[in-house]
């Protein structure tokens, strides 16, 4: 009877260990899916979302230009398109990065949530956002919304624009940890800032 117990006892902890740790998981989950009537997000749930809307294309490439009104209205069915434009994501390959190093050596003080140098950093998000349901991103579509984000956060996040972005990107992550404090740490802790 004392073993039985036991079993018990221990299925009856696991069980409650397990439901006390999946309850803020399913808690926060729930936020970052929950829509309202007009199926807009209630809250905004990342520093990015409460970024601008849009960025100023034109002096860009009449090809980019084309590719950022894709983006516009692609991103824009999930998730504000703030988010996409005002994420720290700067895709380089490897000889970028040591070139921009070199161009701004304090950059590497510079936290990896203000500028993170990454080769595939938007081509992941663009595979993995084209993978959700009711995403409907193309193929070829991806490839003119990467291309748009790439072009567009070399010409914003480096050069004589680099201490322009990182300000801008400290006043958001600033506003959003004294917004929501708990979605925050909730955040960092799971590597999403």
């Amino acid at each position: 009877m004392g073993s039985r117990h036991s079993r018990f006892f221990h299925a009856f902890s696991a069980g409650l260990a397990a439901c006390l740790f999946a309850a803020p998981v399913l808690f926060f989950a729930h936020l970052l899916v929950a829509r309202d009537s007009k199926g807009d997000l209630p809250y905004k749930f990342f520093p990015n979302d409460f970024g601008p809307p849009s960025v100023d294309v034109s002096h860009y490439p009449p090809e980019i230009k084309n590719d950022y009104r894709l983006f516009l209205r692609k991103c824009s069915v999930c998730h504000t398109v703030a988010r996409p434009l005002n994420a720290q994501f700067l895709q380089l390959n490897k000889e970028q990065v040591e070139k921009l190093q070199r161009k701004h050596p304090n950059l590497a003080q510079t936290s990896l949530d203000i500028v993170m140098p990454d080769p595939e950093a938007w081509a992941r998000i663009i595979k993995r956002m084209a993978a959700k349901p009711g995403a409907s991103i193309s193929p070829e579509e991806g490839k003119k919304i990467l291309k748009f984000l790439v072009y567009d956060s070399k010409v914003r996040k480096t050069g004589k624009n680099l201490r322009k972005w990182e300000t801008q990107r400290r006043k958001l992550l600033a506003r959003f940890k004294r917004l929501y404090p708990k979605m925050y740490n909730f955040l960092q802790d799971i590597g999403e800032l």
